[in-house]
C-alpha cells in the first residue's frame, strides 16, 4: 500500500502545482470544483482499501487534503487551516473518509 500511496500523493501534488499557476484568475467554486475533479476524486477512490494505513501514509494523504484546502482558501502556509476544511469546505479528515 506504501507504493499505492505514496503515487497518489505524488500525482495529487502535481495536480495542485499545476492549479496553483491560475488559481488567480478562478473563483472559489471553480477552484473547489477542479481540486474536486483532479484531488478528492484521487483520494476518494476504493479509500476503504485504506483501512488499517499507518499513520505515517495517513500523514501522507492528509497533507494532500491541506494543500489542497490552502490551495483553494487562498490561505498562506502557517495559517491555521484544520477548521476551515470542516466549516467552510465541508471536508472530512482522510481517516474519518477511510472509516
Amino acid at each position: 500500500m506504501r507504493d499505492h500511496v505514496l503515487r497518489i500523493c505524488r500525482t495529487s501534488f502535481n495536480q495542485l502545482r499545476q492549479l496553483h499557476v491560475i488559481r488567480g484568475s478562478l473563483s472559489i467554486e471553480t477552484c473547489t470544483a477542479l481540486v474536486h475533479a483532479f484531488v478528492s476524486s484521487r483520494l476518494d477512490y476504493c479509500n476503504s482499501l485504506l483501512a488499517g494505513l499507518t499513520d505515517e501514509l495517513t500523514n501522507k494523504l492528509q497533507s494532500v487534503l491541506r494543500s489542497a484546502a490552502y490551495l483553494v482558501l487562498r490561505k498562506l502556509k502557517f495559517d491555521p487551516i484544520t477548521d476551515d476544511l470542516l466549516d467552510q469546505l465541508h471536508w472530512l479528515p482522510i481517516r474519518q473518509q477511510i472509516q
